[in-house]
């Protein structure tokens, strides 16, 4: 049996925010009847736009997936109050959810909105201890997945390694570091208190498995 390791950028809260609501006259007779979601989805994780995101319609079967430019429609909403969640591979790795708060609906509004993440110094922020901070300002966070299951690899540990160089006044000494954390029930893991410039090496392992 052999884990499989993902690893990805420091975020565990995100949030959606609603920029631009009008209701227009339906100028398309073809579309069917309902309000029309038009929007896109920004990737403030890696910069750009967010492709390949599937945004679903609370309370509804409707969704689309985003392009190239992080761009979607969604046409036949029903009149109510409805959250636009989304949903993307990055956000299970990270472990976090983007449903905007309910919105309403008329019936025959054409809504514009924005999905975005928050920067990752932002995230970093909120979710490492204040005492992690003053070690670094950068994280780790990923999953751990048994290779065979797909399931989590609950007690695997997950050790990130580098060097650090320490300057004397005729020599430079290379110091090794070493960090660790337990994966989660979820399968999920993080590390505060990094380096802001990082190249490290990171390994997960349980018992022989690595």
């Amino acid at each position: 049996m052999s884990l499989r390791k993902t690893t990805g950028s420091a975020f565990a809260i995100v949030s959606a925010l609603l920029l631009l609501s009008s209701t227009l006259e339906a100028q398309n007779t073809a579309r069917p009847p309902g309000s029309s979601l038009t929007g896109v989805a920004l990737d403030s994780i890696r910069g750009g736009y967010l492709s390949g995101a599937v945004v679903f319609v609370s309370g509804t079967t409707l969704s689309a997936m985003t392009n190239s430019a992080g761009r979607f429609r969604i046409d036949g909403i029903p009149a109510g109050a409805h959250s636009i969640e989304l949903q993307h591979p990055l956000l299970d790795t990270l472990a976090i959810s983007l449903v905007t708060p309910p919105q309403r609906f008329s019936g025959s509004d054409s809504v514009f909105i924005v999905l975005g993440t928050p920067s990752a110094k932002t995230v970093v922020e909120q979710t490492c201890k204040p005492a992690d901070m003053t070690l670094g300002p950068a994280a780790i966070v990923g999953t751990v997945k048994e290779a065979t299951t797909d399931k989590p690899a609950v007690g695997a540990v997950v050790s990130v390694w580098w060097t650090e160089y320490e300057v004397g006044r005729r020599t430079i000494r290379n110091v090794p570091q070493r960090r660790t954390t337990s994966v989660a029930a979820d399968g999920t893991f993080r590390l505060c208190g990094l380096p802001e410039d990082l190249v490290a090496g990171v390994t997960a392992a349980r018992g022989a498995d690595t």
